[in-house]
This record gives C-alpha cells, structure tokens and sequence, in this order.
C-alpha cells in the first residue's frame, strides 16, 4: 500500500519526545573501603548537571537490602522533584580501566526515587577494582526531550579558522615576501596580531610587500590559531 500524505493530524496529549545524545558522567568514590558497608548504610556523590537536571549517585558498599547482603548496590538519582525520563547505562571500571560490570536501564523517574544496579561482592570491587583506593563508576545518559536537539559543530572553531587558512577561502590580504605569497584574513589578524593587521591597514589592493628581511619559511601564520605559541615571526635568518 502506498504512503499518503494526510490532509490533516490530530494528536491527542503530548509525544515523549526522542531521547537526546548520550553524555558520560563520571564519578570516583575516593576510600572506597572505608565507606559504611553495613546493609543499607549509603552514601551520596556531589552532584552533576547534565541535561538541565542535577544527577547523583547513591552507593551502598554493603547493599542496600538484606537480600542484597555483600553486594554492592549503585543507584543514580536525580536532585529536587524532577521527574526525568532517562536511559543510561551505569559502568563499573576496573583498575587497569577495564569494565568490571555494567548494567543497562531505562525508568520514568519518580521524586525521591533511584535507579540503578546490585552489582558483584563488594571484596570482588575491593580487589579488581580500586586506584590508589578510588573506585570509578561512569554513567552513559540521555534523556526525553520534546524541545528540539540544539545543533553542534562537529568540529572546533580553531580546527574550521585553520582548515580556512590553509585553503585560503576567504582570504582578503596577501603577504608577498619575495616570491612568495601567503594569504590571511583580516578579521583574525586584528584579533591575534595587531602588528601585522596594521600592516594592512593602507593595502587597498588587499596586497602587503613586506620591505624587511623577513624570509618566508620563518614567516608562519598557522600559530594565531593556537593560544601556546606566542612568537609567530622572525625577522632574523
């Protein structure tokens, strides 16, 4: 049957919206083997901000119920009285960085509520799984959203300045050193090198001949873009 185009669509109540792009959390329990670890004795991470919710993890060495007894229990909560649709995946690392043990999950959370995983025996963490006494436990989250996804670059604005440089597009001035030619623009010339920009300032042709002894392969461009180097021309062979 052939795909029609409807006249019109009614929608009753809202949609759940798509689930945004995973971000990672990560979180280190520093003296892992000092923490209480007598059943349902918990304790709390600061929080994270993520997604526009304040995320923690509530952690009991020793379980958090009696049939959990021994076993380490890892939940993720969510601060305040939101009530977030969220996926995730919750990692345990080992010491070499590894993944000990994981778990996957997807909850409607309710106030006051966590969700998580009743992971291996807490020695198992103790011996596998502490660096300089820290365990890590990494969170891989999205959440519903109905607001439509915020585009992102895929790539820095330095990397896209320097791909501009090194194919010229855009270019409006022209050092000519002999003969050689390199090209810039002028906007970031005035931001990272005033004394060059100065030198363009009367090249109405958008063309500056350099009348010092500046030799071109000491002359470099590509340096503005980075905030390391701070020396980007040498007026000395």
């Amino acid at each position: 049957m052939s795909q029609r185009t409807p006249f019109a669509t009614a929608d009753l109540g809202q949609s759940e919206g798509a689930f945004t792009e995973p971000r990672l959390l990560r979180f280190r329990l520093h003296g892992f083997e000092a923490l209480p670890h007598e059943v349902g004795k918990g304790s709390f991470t600061p929080s994270i901000e993520c997604f526009g919710y304040k995320w923690n993890l509530q952690v009991y060495p020793g379980g958090m119920k009696d049939e959990h007894e021994g076993k380490v229990s890892v939940l993720l909560f969510v601060d305040d009285e939101a009530t977030p649709s969220a996926k995730f995946t919750l990692r345990v690392l080992k010491s070499d960085g590894t993944v000990f043990d994981t778990g996957d999950f997807t909850h409607k959370y309710e106030t006051g509520y966590g969700h998580g995983a009743y992971f291996l025996e807490r020695t198992s963490f103790i011996e596998h799984c502490l660096v300089d006494g820290t365990l890590t436990v990494e969170v891989d989250l999205q959440v519903r959203s109905n607001a439509p996804q915020l585009w992102e670059p895929k790539t820095s604005i330095v990397s896209d300045l320097v791909g501009m440089l090194e194919s010229g597009k855009k270019a409006d001035v022209t050092f000519v050193l002999g003969k050689e030619r390199i090209v810039a623009h002028r906007l970031i010339l005035a931001m990272r090198a005033p004394t060059l920009a100065a030198l363009c300032d009367d090249a109405a042709d958008g063309k500056v001949e350099e009348k010092f002894p500046l030799f071109p392969s000491r002359f470099k461009i590509s340096p503005l873009f980075s905030s390391h180097v701070s020396t980007f021309c040498s007026q000395t062979p």
